[in-house]
């Protein structure tokens, strides 16, 4: 009886499947996707559907899936915009894709699309047209455009695209001399940062009313010595130091910059090697220790005169100077300044005497320094092995 009833029901059944109608191809494969899924996942990157004849295989027409990027599970409230994304900047992004991705309605779409070395030539055309300053952007960095079409994008109308062709190291001269005198300052930034900016430019930029544009035009090498006569008037002190580090500023300049009323500008213009000596002699009486110092390292024969200074930093200078005068080590070998008897002890120009006392030093470092010194006499090393 159970086995008749369970019969009957399976024929009800069959009956029923066939009767029910067939669902177009479109949902099937709809249907297929969604059933080979997780059921707790959902697929965000069918982004269009096309039928097309041939389609990828065979000759016959059929229902193709183009998918725009690898598979994305994402539960955002917009799955689709980041596959989109991640193909348009794909390397092996199809020309079908491309010609649908070039049309989308968001712009970081299109941008990536733009930037993307291997986006059709005809679509980058398209793009550096864009009606988006982004789009416009990313076209600018794609192999595929010439010069004249780079060279035009100088007079976009947003500042970011003019910036970047400013910033394009193989920007023509006269393009980097038109955008000189752009309205926003970050263009002319990155032109006075360009290495091929021509030289009037440069000449102009000097002035510029922007510091940040002043000081990046003072770096450049190619700089004329007549062009830092008005440094010693420059109202900011960054602008003053980054030309006193120039090595084409020229003495007179840095003669009075050694006098600057700020302390690093002074410090740029007395280690400027073109900077007169007499000018940085007369400041050897500098409140600053790390003026002192420099005097006493770059003129040893006033090396004496700083063995007694109040700051240790001074001192420790004088003992690492390598034609120190042995009395000059000698007095300062007795310093209270572990740090300076330190470098005492490894300065080859002590004498032997003053080795031995430091070779008996508290300090463990000290007595290896002394130790380890070619000045120290071998058979006094030998004595004092045979003595442990």
């Amino acid at each position: 009886m159970m086995a008749t009833q369970g019969r009957g029901s399976n024929q009800y059944q069959h009956r029923q499947a066939a009767a029910a109608p067939t669902p177009p191809a479109s949902s099937l494969v709809q249907q297929t996707a969604t059933a080979t899924s997780p059921p707790t996942r959902r697929c965000g990157d069918i982004w269009d559907e096309t039928i097309g004849h041939g389609g990828l295989h065979g000759d016959k027409p059929q229902v193709c899936l183009v998918l725009v990027g690898p598979p994305s599970w994402s539960h955002d409230a917009h799955p689709s915009l980041d596959s989109k994304r991640s193909t348009a900047a794909s390397s092996t992004v199809a020309s079908n894709v491309a010609r649908l991705l070039a049309q989308d309605k968001h712009y970081t779409v299109r941008a990536a699309l733009a930037a993307n070395p291997a986006c059709p030539v005809q679509l980058v055309q398209q793009l550096v047209q864009d009606r988006h300053w982004r789009v416009r952007l990313g076209a600018l960095t794609s192999p595929h455009l010439s010069v004249a079409q780079r060279t035009e994008l100088a007079s976009d109308p947003h500042p970011r695209v003019r910036q970047a062709v400013a910033q394009w190291q193989h920007c023509p001269p006269s393009t980097l001399g038109q955008l000189a005198h752009d309205s926003d300052t970050q263009v002319r930034q990155a032109v006075a940062n360009n290495r091929s900016c021509p030289p009037q430019a440069v000449r102009g930029l000097l002035d510029d009313p922007d510091p940040t544009v002043r000081r990046y035009a003072y770096l450049r090498p190619e700089l004329e010595p007549e062009w830092f006569h008005a440094i010693p008037d420059e109202p900011n002190d960054a602008v003053r130091q980054i030309a006193a580090n120039n090595r084409k500023c020229p003495p007179q300049v840095l003669a009075q910059l050694c006098d600057d009323p700020d302390e690093y500008v002074q410090y740029a213009a007395m280690y400027n090697p073109a900077a007169p000596p007499e000018a940085v002699l007369a400041q050897q009486n500098h409140h600053s220790a790390r003026i002192r110092r420099l005097i006493a390292t770059s003129h040893p024969e006033i090396a004496s005169k700083y063995a007694n200074d109040s700051d240790w930093y001074v001192r420790q200078a004088v003992a690492q100077l390598a034609g120190c005068p042995s009395e000059l080590l000698e007095l300062l070998s007795r310093d209270k300044t572990v740090q300076i008897r330190r470098v005492v002890a490894s300065n080859p120009g002590a004498s032997a005497e003053t080795l031995i006392r430091l070779a008996q030093d508290r300090d463990v470092h000290t007595r290896s320094g002394a130790l380890s010194n070619p000045s120290l006499p071998r058979y006094l090393l030998a004595l004092r092995q045979l003595a442990q």
